[in-house]
């Protein structure tokens, strides 16, 4: 059974061979490698494997006295505070890459099942995420908007979103319905990736503060008002391409500004 001081030791994250020989050296104080090795009843390899550990984890000192064999010694125990603090950023980061990569795992689950797959997101944070799914894009995505809805709550968002689409290059087509405001807004937006095209007002005869975006055969769904912050990220082939053929047919019916009146 392990004693409460090793237990401690495994909650802040050390492996039991670390937990067992650091927890030796708080009550025994500094020690050879052999003698650890011996009281924790561990291999003298795995015993000095896990005083390496340690000393790379900055818990333990090495101290080497001319021709002696050198010997161990802990670090105040207050040094598992900063450890605490890089595991929880560490952990973070972690959490961060794991959810930018989880569009890539279910396409990757879709397509070896046939199974259509839906990711929902919520809040600030789940905006930005399915938005950056785009930028992971190999192929241009095609969107329709609502300017004058959509911007009047994610303004702020979408700058920040645009520049990095503009840095990694990926173009986007855009239909929007025709109106002053959007006509204004989009005429110098990110103009090297973005092209856009308008139909008009009459066939969006209500005012919506949902996008949608099609590519990498996903359909990438987003409503930011006043009261709702939500994206859907639904991965299904068949259902991308009948989105992907009716923005086609609208965008060869849309008009671009040099068309407009």
């Amino acid at each position: 059974m392990k004693n409460p001081k090793t237990t401690l030791l495994l909650k802040a994250g050390l492996t039991i061979t670390q937990a067992e020989t650091f927890a030796y050296l708080l009550e025994f104080g500094e020690q050879k490698a052999s003698i650890v090795a011996k009281n924790i009843q561990r291999p003298r390899g795995v015993a000095y494997k896990a005083l390496d550990e340690l000393l790379e984890l900055e818990l333990v000192e090495k101290i080497e006295k001319g021709g002696k064999i050198a010997t161990f010694r802990p670090i105040h125990p207050a040094k598992l505070e900063k450890f605490f603090e890089n595991k929880e950023k560490q952990a973070k980061k972690d959490k961060e890459q794991f959810f930018s990569s989880l569009p890539d795992l279910v396409s990757l689950y879709n397509l070896s099942t046939q199974k259509p797959g839906v990711t929902y997101f919520e809040g600030d944070e789940g905006i930005i995420k399915i938005l950056e799914d785009g930028l992971t894009s190999n192929t241009d995505i095609c969107m329709y908007i609502d300017v004058d809805a959509a911007m009047k709550y994610a303004t702020e968002i979408n700058e920040r979103y645009g520049e990095k689409r503009k840095k990694a290059g990926i173009k986007k087509r855009t239909i929007a319905p025709d109106t002053p405001f959007a006509r204004k807004y989009l005429e110098n937006y990110n103009t090297e990736v973005t092209e856009v095209r308008f139909i008009p007002k009459k066939f969006f005869p209500f005012t919506t503060a949902s996008s949608l975006e099609i590519y990498d055969g996903k359909l990438s769904y987003i409503t930011i008002d006043e009261k709702t912050k939500i994206g859907v990220l639904l991965h299904d082939r068949n259902i991308f391409l009948l989105h992907k053929q009716l923005f086609e047919f609208t965008w060869s019916q849309a008009k671009p500004f040099d068309k407009l009146t």
